[in-house]
């Protein structure tokens, strides 16, 4: 695949989100606790970084991917880009307006999980959502202060 097949497939994702499906006036609808408020240029400005970012590394490799991974990083970028101004209970309503809209989530394990939980690993070629599981901290015997 060249680089132009790679650009028409993010333009159409693209596309389908911010201009077919109005993502940001959605999540305005929706969610009206933000944590600050900032434009919707710099709502774009911060979803294409975070795309750039992400993809970066496979554009560097000169590799390409699937239309179904390019999604999944387009999604991954639109959360934080959109979401990540919210607090937890709006987060949650934000995640179940991305599934009222069938958009393409990972699997919901536990009850209180969403897209903000999740982040995408490249494994060997594919990639795939992956849950954010912390390390239990375990305190050291003794604490020594100053």
């Amino acid at each position: 695949m060249s680089r132009s097949d790679e650009s028409e497939k993010l333009n159409k994702l693209i596309n389908k989100y911010f201009i077919n499906g109005r993502v940001i006036e959605g999540v305005l609808e929706v969610c009206r606790n933000a944590v600050m408020s900032i434009s919707a240029i710099l709502k774009v400005t911060n979803f294409i970084n975070l795309l750039t970012g992400c993809l970066l590394p496979y554009v560097n490799s000169n590799k390409t991917l699937s239309e179904e991974d390019y999604e999944k990083f387009i999604i991954f970028s639109l959360t934080w880009a959109l979401g990540g101004i919210y607090e937890m209970a709006d987060r949650y309503i934000f995640h179940e307006y991305l599934w009222s809209k069938g958009y393409p989530l990972p699997p919901k394990g536990k009850e209180n999980e969403t897209i903000f939980d999740f982040y995408i690993n490249d494994n060997k070629g594919s990639v795939d959502w992956k849950l954010v599981v912390p390390e239990e901290w375990v305190p050291p015997e003794k604490l020594q202060f100053s």
